[in-house]
């Protein structure tokens, strides 16, 4: 795009373009969820990832896709599964911190998609929203406003807030598209006619916690939501790309839009989706907030003092007024004045003079901070819990009694590079192409194009992970509904149920929760997948798993013979009345088999 856009047609530039206040707001939200999810999955990293664990790689690459490719096949060894993950939980910290944010970016999303790939079984449409959000950060200056690289580049970022290039529109179609095509797939009457998608999603116990089970006792409400939803997941794509009345237009979709990820997130086990979902929206968090923010009849300016013979604790408080979005905040060393030097050097401590004329030291400085931050305010309740203060304030002593050490550490990381903002134009050129064939792929999806779209784009979307298909109850919700029971024979000819082997024999009565039977998202994703008709092999190497975990710690009597997967099928008549019930024995599996026979000499 030509970089005159913003002034000859700023309307135009206005909806394409990404506020880089809001794209610093992405950028740390993604971070976060980011940083959640690998932390998740740390503990459980040899179990899902390892040759050991419950998809070994030989499993994965004879059922897998030709086009998926991950780092995790380098080596099936626990320790290189744990190096990667540590790499990658680096990679988020350093994005959420906006350090070096174009590369950790693009390690976020190279990490990202090669977990996805690792045990597909594992992860879910929320999964491939993070690995497209962190595609499209590769391209933008999502570290120009509110990071490291801000406060420390030598070239400095861009002064003008909004940001126009073929990945900002990238982006923004990416984060309408989720929701506008999930809109378009809902074809079925429970979504438009019947308007019974709500109750019929708070039927299924796999996934609707304590406030869904009480909102689906009033089926009338139900019916009035679902109708709203479906036309908020029209409607709001659409309006926030209206060329009139932008503003009020985009801030209502938004709101219409972070209400319905919100009740998602309190009535329905959907893992990291609503979280990534409301990180999305900040893409569309125009300028013009900020700037009213911003406008508002200012207190006088704080002023921090530091150090000025530590050239570590200049650097940390540059970055300090950058990341908290405080350009107001003004910057002296303490031995400027008597009152600050004599704070600093009796209490070894940092020395913020509010407006009040009040100082404040230690871990009150970053509260007093937070309060005027326009970003990070949202903390203070966190920040002014007593037990938060006690450790802040020890954390910050130990910074100040080895910060020539922690200096020398940190050197690296405050170092004060000559970053380039911008992209270059054959990566925005690439964008492009990007976008579009995101585009055309979601149309197919919706069946607005030939079949063979989806045929020719395949490999190249599959490959990035950009092979999105948004079908959330779609074209209705489900009416099937089911939980699992392992059955296992022990050699004493005893039954167990592996799932819950301290229940005893197997029980095949409906939990009471079964949204509970899962230990977490990541175990609600695995036993979606092993229902599937054709997970054969994953089955298979799931039972696989299930023998050898239960054999490592069984004596002899206790050793398992063989098991059954057997999954209560629960089936609800689209004519109403009591649901019925069906036990599936999807896979019988010798946990002892035969001894190899011996080789003729």
């Amino acid at each position: 795009m030509p970089p005159d856009l913003a002034q000859r047609y700023p309307r135009l530039a206005e909806i394409i373009g990404i506020d880089l206040r809001s794209l610093a707001l992405l950028r740390i939200l993604l971070g976060l969820v980011l940083l959640g999810n690998l932390l998740q999955l740390l503990p459980e990293a040899g179990l899902f990832f390892s040759d050991q664990g419950l998809l070994p790689r030989a499993a994965l690459i004879a059922t897998g896709e030709p086009w998926r490719l991950s780092l995790y096949l380098i080596n099936g060894q626990t320790l290189v599964v744990l190096a990667l993950l540590l790499l990658q939980l680096a990679g988020a910290l350093m994005l959420t911190l906006g350090l070096r944010t174009r590369l950790a970016s693009l390690i976020s999303f190279a990490l990202w998609i090669s977990l996805l790939a690792r045990n597909p079984a594992l992860f879910a449409q929320g999964d491939v929203l993070v690995a497209a959000l962190l595609f499209w950060l590769i391209f933008l200056p999502a570290g120009a406003r509110a990071s490291f690289d801000a406060a420390l580049s030598r070239r400095a970022p861009p002064e003008e807030n909004l940001h126009v290039s073929w990945a900002s529109l990238g982006l923004l179609l990416q984060v309408a598209s989720a929701y506008f095509f999930a809109g378009l797939l809902q074809t079925g009457a429970a979504w438009f006619g019947e308007f019974s998608a709500l109750s019929e999603i708070f039927a299924l116990d796999h996934l609707v916690l304590a406030p869904g089970r009480w909102l689906a006792q009033f089926p009338q409400l139900c019916a009035v939501l679902s109708a709203a939803i479906h036309v908020t997941l029209y409607l709001a794509p659409l309006l926030l790309f209206m060329p009139y009345a932008l503003r009020p237009l985009r801030l209502g979709a938004l709101l219409a839009l972070a209400c319905i990820e919100i009740a998602t997130l309190l009535c329905l086990a959907m893992g990291n989706l609503p979280w990534v979902s409301l990180a999305s929206l900040a893409a569309f968090v125009g300028g013009w907030l900020w700037d009213a923010r911003a406008a508002r009849p200012a207190e006088p300016a704080p002023q921090l003092f530091y150090d000025g013979d530590c050239a570590f604790c200049r650097k940390s408080v540059q970055v300090l007024r950058t990341v908290l979005l405080l350009p107001q905040l003004k910057l002296a060393p303490a031995q400027d004045t008597a009152r600050t030097r004599t704070l600093m050097q009796a209490n070894n401590s940092w020395v913020l003079i509010d407006s009040d004329e009040q100082a404040y030291l230690k871990w009150q400085v970053l509260l007093t901070l937070c309060r005027h931050s326009p970003l990070w305010r949202v903390l203070l309740p966190l920040l002014r819990l007593s037990r938060v203060q006690r450790a802040g304030d020890a954390l910050y002593d130990f910074v100040a009694r080895h910060r020539a050490g922690i200096g020398r550490l940190c050197a690296p990381l405050l170092a004060e590079p000559e970053l380039c903002w911008q992209s270059p134009p054959r990566l925005l050129r690439f964008a492009a192409v990007a976008a579009l064939l995101t585009l055309l792929w979601n149309l197919q999806g919706a069946q607005l194009l030939p079949a063979f779209v989806q045929r020719l784009l395949a490999p190249p979307l599959q490959l990035l992970h950009l092979d999105q298909r948004w079908d959330f109850f779609a074209p209705a919700p489900a009416r099937e509904d089911g939980w699992w029971v392992v059955a296992a024979q022990r050699a004493d000819g005893s039954q167990i149920d592996l799932r819950h082997p301290q229940r005893g024999s197997a029980d095949f009565s409906k939990p009471e929760r079964v949204v509970d039977e899962a230990a977490n998202s990541r175990w609600r994703n695995l036993d979606a997948q092993l229902a599937e008709p054709q997970a054969v092999a994953l089955r298979q190497s799931y039972a696989a798993w299930l023998c050898r975990q239960w054999q490592a710690g069984a004596d002899d009597a206790q050793r398992i013979l063989s098991l059954k997967l057997i999954y209560m099928l629960e089936r609800r008549p689209e004519s109403g009345g009591p649901a019925t019930l069906e036990q599936q024995v999807m896979l019988r599996w010798d946990c002892v088999p035969e001894p190899a026979k011996a080789l003729a000499p």
